[in-house]
């Protein structure tokens, strides 16, 4: 029996911190398979379960609840954060899943405005643990803060965050829609192999990814998370 092992060959960057060693990353996207991606109960089941994940009135309730965060504070972190994923090279996917986590969080605890870039660094390190294989070292997030957040702070708070999520982390973000809705699409299905086909791909599943990113840092990520990625396929279409 000959095993067979579909991944791309991971994309690496490097991290270079002051007394510490470089640190590497890597990201590895898996194989397509038709089974899962094809498969319409899967589709209706993200259906189903977005709507856990984005209740209502919660603008207004993110709002009451905060008493020093503002919403311009917000989308400076926002901000700030996407550029963290970018210069780690985080799967598309982290950044989202990170910004949903901390929004939830704000809608039901209140913090001080100095501690809101901590709760984004632990967003991050917890999405980072769930949705790609390498995990972001605290190390690392403590040195893109300019070292105003440590890393015991990091780790403290990261349980914290936890529970008041309830350990409830399966989110779903519009990026998890993006290869369900490809693959319902003839002229650029990673079914295909030619270069057009795999140029197109990558084309729309690039411009796909810098949309949901900005709409994620502004108040778009109250709307519906399908609403989200199906526009965004819409426009590059």
């Amino acid at each position: 029996m000959e095993l067979v092992c579909g991944e791309s060959s991971p994309e690496l960057i490097q991290i270079v911190i002051p007394e510490k060693n470089e640190n590497t990353f890597s990201i590895t996207y898996s194989a397509f398979d038709d089974n899962i991606l094809s498969d319409d109960r899967i589709l209706e089941q993200l259906l189903q379960t977005e709507e856990h994940y984005v209740p209502k009135g919660v603008l207004e309730s993110y709002k009451c609840t905060q008493s020093e965060v503002e919403p311009y504070m917000r989308k400076e972190l926002a901000n700030w954060m996407l550029e963290v994923c970018e210069e780690t090279n985080c799967e598309e996917v982290v950044f989202p899943v990170a910004m949903n986590f901390l929004d939830r969080f704000l809608v039901g605890t209140d913090i001080r405005k100095n501690q809101l870039q901590l709760v984004g660094v632990v967003c991050l390190l917890i999405a980072s643990k769930l949705r790609q294989c390498q995990i972001l070292d605290p190390h690392v997030l403590s040195y893109f803060t300019d070292y105003s957040v440590s890393v015991e702070e990091i780790i403290g708070w990261e349980l914290l965050v936890l529970r008041r999520l309830q350990w409830d982390v399966s989110t779903v973000v519009a990026t998890d829609y993006l290869d369900h809705l490809l693959v319902r699409i003839p002229e650029i299905s990673p079914k295909q192999s030619n270069n057009s086909h795999e140029y197109m791909e990558s084309l729309i599943r690039r411009h796909s990814s810098t949309f949901i990113a900005l709409c994620t840092t502004g108040k778009s990520l109250f709307l519906n998370i399908s609403l989200i990625i199906n526009v965004s396929k819409t426009k590059d279409i």
